[in-house]
């Protein structure tokens, strides 16, 4: 196993959005696309007398796994960076299920709110292991006041090529590998503390200097999986509370 098969494997489980009986104009629906399309999924339009006007369905190959209108959906995308994704969200079906699919980003703003609601997550939980994948240390300069601030109960890890000297912290352990998938990935795993329903994680792979391919994903099996190959993969390279040697 790899980063890059986790990836692939995901990557092949295509979900298909299907846009039924819309006559709501171009902004709302260009807008929601526009949102739903960093996600690798097939967008079609339909005549369908089994759903009501303006119904956004989502599809598993031939299987139904949501249903959400196009106004419902509008309404959290024109306000999603203003969300405070610390609370516990009332996100439309169609969008949540859609967490575990792929995505392609041009720059690193939706990836890094998306990062910062994990992270949010395991300080809301106040406990679990919490581990971030920076591709070079230095990156992780901005946050990690908010690392040293989480309950010590929280285990952190971070990871990336030694291009930077972190403070010492009681709970935040550091690995300074410079393997080429160390630089080549951003992931962000929160393990749930054990329990499914907190489970969350982002795995991009950067291909072009400001553009990245993956997934964010609840799924509690995806996630314990990415969470186990770091672990055992990068282990700390500076221990919680010791100094680099």
């Amino acid at each position: 196993m790899t980063l890059a098969t986790v990836l692939d494997r995901v990557e092949a489980f295509r979900k298909t959005l299907r846009v039924c009986n819309y006559n709501c104009g171009l902004a709302p629906i260009e807008t929601v696309l526009e949102y739903i399309g960093v996600h690798n999924v097939t967008v079609e339009y339909a005549a369908d007398p089994a759903y009501d006007e303006n119904t956004l369905v989502l599809l598993d190959g031939e299987t139904v796994i949501a249903t959400e209108s196009v106004e419902t959906v509008y309404e959290y995308v024109t306000n999603w960076e203003a969300i405070d994704h610390n609370a516990v969200l009332e996100r439309p079906s169609v969008l949540s299920r859609l967490d575990d699919t792929m995505f392609r980003s041009e720059g690193k703003e939706r990836m890094i709110v998306a990062s910062r609601a994990i992270e949010q997550r395991a300080d809301r939980v106040g406990r679990g292991r919490l581990h971030v994948g920076f591709q070079e240390l230095s990156r992780a300069k901005d946050q990690w006041s908010f690392y040293q601030a989480l309950d010590p109960v929280v285990d952190v890890y971070i990871y990336g090529a030694a291009d930077w000297v972190p403070p010492i912290s009681t709970h935040i352990n550091v690995h300074t590998g410079d393997t080429d998938e160390v630089r080549s990935f951003w992931w962000v795993i929160f393990d749930g503390a054990g329990a499914d329903v907190e489970k969350a994680a982002l795995l991009a792979e950067q291909r072009s200097p400001q553009s990245y391919y993956g997934f964010w994903t609840y799924d509690p099996g995806i996630v314990d999986e990415l969470s186990e190959y770091v672990k055992e993969t990068y282990p700390p390279t500076i221990a919680a509370g010791k100094t680099a040697k």
